[in-house]
This record gives C-alpha cells, structure tokens and sequence, in this order.
C-alpha cells in the first residue's frame, strides 16, 4: 500500500511451514485486464491471496527484482514498470509457487500473445519471497 508519505507499507499474514508464500504484481498490460487476472488468481483451489494494495518501483528495484537478465532487457523492463501504480497479491499455500507458474503460462497464452507476454510478475521460487517484499517495504 503506498502512504502518504511515499513510503509502502506491506503486511501479510505469516504461513505454515507446509505452505508457501508467492509475491504477484500485475504487470502494466496486466493492470488493463486486471479483474480477469484478480479472478484468475483468486479461484485457484487451495490457494489463498492477500491483495496488499499498489505500489510503485523505481529504477532500483526494478534491477533488484530483475538483476538475472540482461542489460538491454532490464533497460525495457525500466521503461515498461517504473513509476507504474502497480497492484500486489501475496498468494499462500501448498506449492502456491508451482501453481502459479502455471496459471502465469495459462494468462500468458489466452490474454498476453498481443501484448508484452508477461502480464504478472512472480516469486520464481519459495525462497525468493522474503527479498522479493522486502524490496517493496521501503520502512527497512
């Protein structure tokens, strides 16, 4: 949630040890359909989501969220989520980061082709989630 200071504050509720937590982002092309993807997400069986409000990244963090890829592609990713209000889920359960890898490739292939392809951003692995929100609390 972005205060009105500038600052995000985040919260989430904390998980079993059988459940994972995964960090989602609508992506700008995923913000204009978001009540389709926010349905998506929301009638996954076994899953719960958090919506934890809208923030913004700046250069930084999109290098931080993205650091693995090359120069040139970080560059577009800069044009393309900077400055973007951006609206963020936390999604809880068992292997939650599996079955949204599956439903990222399902909302690519139907609502993403005329797009940029990627519509939503996503914890890529269970251990990534802890550095991925703290790169969206600036209150560190």
């Amino acid at each position: 949630m972005l205060l009105a200071n500038g600052q995000t504050q985040i919260s989430y509720k904390e998980v079993a040890l059988d459940k994972e937590n995964v960090l989602v982002f609508l992506k700008p092309d995923g913000v204009l359909i978001k009540d389709l993807l926010a349905a998506a997400l929301f009638n996954q069986d076994g899953l719960e989501v958090q919506e934890i409000g809208s923030f913004e990244l700046d250069e930084l963090r999109v290098r931080a969220f993205y650091h693995y890829l090359p120069e040139e592609t970080i560059k577009k990713c800069i044009r393309y989520l900077a400055n973007q209000s951006l609206p963020a889920y936390v999604i809880i359960g068992v292997d939650a980061t599996n079955k949204i890898k599956k439903l990222k490739k399902i909302l690519r292939d139907r609502w993403g082709k005329n797009r940029t392809g990627a519509l939503l951003h996503s914890t890529d692995k269970p251990e990534e989630f802890e550095h991925e929100i703290r790169l969206l609390d600036l209150r560190r």
